[in-house]
């Protein structure tokens, strides 16, 4: 029975995605350039209940999703990402990074750790 039931809520889950033909692509520039109106965030979207989805979704699929990431529809955009041995915020690949102002607010250094000691006697 617990079976069964676990096997119901799998395939609900897969029919919501199924219902996108844009979340079985992999990549951004075939995502954006799909004859079904699909879009690419540099994350995983996040559907309103909650599910983790794909990168590649399509926005009249009737399934509400919020990108945090770059969301493109016509091109593929470069973002940013933290450069973590200088904290300065490059350019990378595109459909992937974060917007800049969202990398500058993120790629901070670390406060530098006081070394010295004081002795009082």
């Amino acid at each position: 029975m617990i079976m069964r039931a676990s096997l119901v809520v799998a395939t609900l889950a897969a029919a919501a995605l199924g219902d996108d033909p844009c979340t079985t692509i992999g990549d951004c520039l075939s995502c954006v350039d799909s004859p079904h109106n699909c879009g690419w965030c540099s994350t995983k979207v996040i559907y309103d209940n909650g599910q983790v989805g794909t990168q590649c979704v399509g926005p009249q699929s009737g399934n509400p999703f919020t990108c945090l990431g770059i969301y493109s529809t016509e091109e593929c955009i470069a973002g940013y990402v933290c450069d973590e041995a200088t904290y300065k915020c490059t350019m990378t690949n595109p459909g992937a990074g974060t917007t800049l102002q969202e990398c500058l607010q993120q790629c901070i250094a670390p406060a530098p750790q006081n070394r010295s000691k004081s002795s009082f006697q």
